[in-house]
Order: structure tokens, then sequence, then C-alpha cells
């Protein structure tokens, strides 16, 4: 039987916060060792970081423990950004392995090749993989995670640069920075994953007729531009680079974790002349994408429907991971989201991390969305 607990610490000293949310997550789980261990702690910790991973090995012991630094931590019981904070979750009763993939610049390929070689037996469809790293993994790398990987699941969030510093990731005793870390736990069956995304659509889906690299050329035989313009309205259509603050594109993907799946990207910059906008990534021609809107009430709603098919799972714990242009900054007030989980997921021993970009199924590089795993 899979065991879980939960420990959270607001402790400014990074050490007591490294033993205070081990020693709380091993209470919560009724379990005196852990068979491994996800940490994650917020960057305002700075270089203390150090201390305070090695304060939760001194209690969690030689079980694998994996983690990073994080914009926030969310849980069904707290929202916390930008303060120092700490979350750890046990476990029990399973099978978890950890593997870090150093100095993955410029080697971003092989770290697929590493990640498979360091697990001790196959991956199956019932184990799921954590990924942390510290760089944006390009897309031809998530998709070389995919298939080599599969038959695993695969979620991630991007770790968060230090005061003075660049992000730090933990994994198999080791800290590192330009660096993947990896935590690997197989559950009794495949891990339940959905995403809540926080835009409305603001134009119909329509077909890419003409791009170039990163920029979007044509849209359904019209200027990309001008679907851009039209959607926007006055005023903001003759504030194009206003707009982009809140209006961007979203490109439906394969599969997904329920909903309308599909990827959204900011608006980088436009060209009159040629009636053209740049994405913040490239999008093929035979592509479908719309033009969407960031909206509180939209993600409120989708929210509410990942949890409530979330009710029908009988998860042992869920992993939150939650992009930075959520939470207080699209709904206005902190607390929201963690709310919701609450009510949601009635307690169930959950671990939620904020950073940049998300990874959510089939490997896919996520933003302004919120993923749900559930592990049973």
């Amino acid at each position: 039987m899979i065991r879980s607990g939960l420990g959270i610490s607001t402790s400014l000293d990074a050490a007591r916060a490294g033993r205070e949310v081990a020693e709380r997550a091993l209470a919560a789980a009724g379990i005196d060792r852990a068979d491994g261990a996800l940490l994650i702690a917020t960057g305002a910790y700075g270089e203390e970081l150090q201390a305070l991973v090695a304060a939760a090995r001194s209690v969690v012991g030689s079980a694998p423990l994996a983690g990073a630094s994080v914009e926030g931590v969310i849980s069904h019981r707290c929202e916390i950004e930008q303060n120092p904070a700490a979350m750890l979750l046990a476990i029990a009763g399973c099978e978890i392995e950890s593997v870090l993939v150093r100095d993955l610049a410029g080697e971003e390929e092989q770290a697929v090749d590493q990640i498979s070689a360091g697990f001790a037996s196959p991956l199956t469809e019932a184990d799921l993989l954590m990924l942390m790293p510290d760089a944006t993994l390009s897309r031809r790398v998530l998709h070389g995670l995919a298939e080599r990987l599969a038959p695993a699941r695969i979620v991630g969030v991007a770790a968060a640069e230090l005061p003075s510093s660049p992000p730090l990731v933990w994994a198999s005793g080791q800290l590192a920075s330009g660096s993947l870390s990896v935590l690997r736990v197989r559950g009794t069956r495949p891990a339940e994953i959905s995403v809540a995304q926080s835009c409305r659509a603001a134009s119909d889906w329509l077909p890419v007729t003409r791009s170039q690299g990163h920029w979007l050329l044509g849209l359904d035989g019209q200027p990309a531009l001008d679907v851009y313009r039209a959607a926007a309205r006055e005023p903001l259509s003759g504030d194009l680079v206003r707009a982009s603050r809140s209006l961007l594109v979203a490109t439906r993907v394969a599969g997904g974790g329920g909903g309308e799946p599909f990827v959204v990207r900011n608006v980088v910059g436009f060209d009159e002349a040629r009636g053209g906008l740049a994405l913040a990534e490239a999008t093929a021609t035979g592509a479908e994408v719309a033009v969407v809107q960031l909206d509180a009430d939209a993600a409120r709603a989708d929210l509410e429907r990942v949890l409530q098919a979330a009710r029908a799972h009988e998860g042992v714990f869920g992993i939150y991971l939650n992009c930075r242009a959520r939470g207080a900054s699209l709904f206005g007030h902190s607390g929201l989201e963690s709310a919701y989980l609450e009510r949601g997921l009635a307690g169930l021993p959950l671990l939620g991390a904020t950073g940049a970009y998300q990874i959510g199924p089939g490997a896919t590089l996520l933003t302004y969305c919120g993923v749900l795993a559930l592990v049973s």
C-alpha cells in the first residue's frame, strides 16, 4: 500500500525549514522512513538552499530525494509566492528512483539517454516522471523524451533562479545548476494527468496558411495580423504591444489532459509590412491556431472542470504544477487556487510548484496552465 504525507515550512532559517518539512511529511504519512521524497523550496532562500536540502536529507536518510528551487509553492493548505517556503512530499510503499543530469546546456539530447539509463528497471505505464529542468528544453528534446521514455507519464516544472545565482536542482544526493533533476514514482496504475487552461477563445480556430520560422503570416488566407487585430478590438487594436500582454496565440496539439488540448504562446513581435506576428515558438503551416485572451473566469471554470474529474480517481497523492502567470497576477489575490484544491481534493497530500513553464501530457511544454497529476 502506498502511503504519503506532506510537510510545509515557512521558516526563515533554511536548515530548520529542511528539517521541519521532512519531519512533518513523515509524521503526516504515519511512517518512520520514506522510500523517496520530492522536495521543493522557493528561490528566496538563496545560497542557503544547500543547507535546506542537507537538513531534509538528514531526516529522510538514504531514500531517493529530488527537487528544485521554484518561484512559489502551492497546496490545498497554502499558496506562497516570493517569500521563503519549502514543501516535501514523503512517499512509502512503491518503487522510487532519482536521476541528476548535469551540464544540460548544449547536451539536451543526451539527457534522454542519461535518464533512461539511470533507472534500475524498464519504464512502465505505471511510472510517473517528474522533470525539473533549470533551462528551457527544446521541442525536439521534449519529443525525444516522450518517445524514449514511453510508456511512462511525464510532468515537470521549470526551476527558478536564486536572487543572485542560477537555479538549483538536486537528486541522488547532489546539487547542481545547469542541470535536470528527475524523480520516478511507480504507482499501481497510470497516473491521471490533466491540464487547466487560463484562456478563453477570442477568435475561431484557423489553419496556418503561411509561416516562416517564428513568424505567423497567414491564417485561413488572411494576414495573421488582421486576425489578431480584429480579436483585440478597440482600443487595444490600436496598441498591439499592450494587447500582447494578455492576447496570446493557442495551437491545437494531439492528446492532452482533458478538455480542448492546446498550447499557448506569447506574441513577441509584429510586422505591419508583411501582416505577420512573431510567436515565442515556431508554428508550422497547416497547424490550427486561435487567438486567445487570458481570463480569470475562464481559468477558474477550467480548474473546476479538472478538479471535478479528479474526484472520480482514488489518488494517494498529487502533484500540481502551476504557471507564475496564474495565482495573484491572474486572479487578483493569492489563495484562490489553494482554496479550489482544498475543496476539490479533500485534503489529499498535494505538492505544488510554481514556475515559468510546465511540462504536461506527451512531454509538452505548457505556459499559462495548471497541471495536475494524481498517483494511485
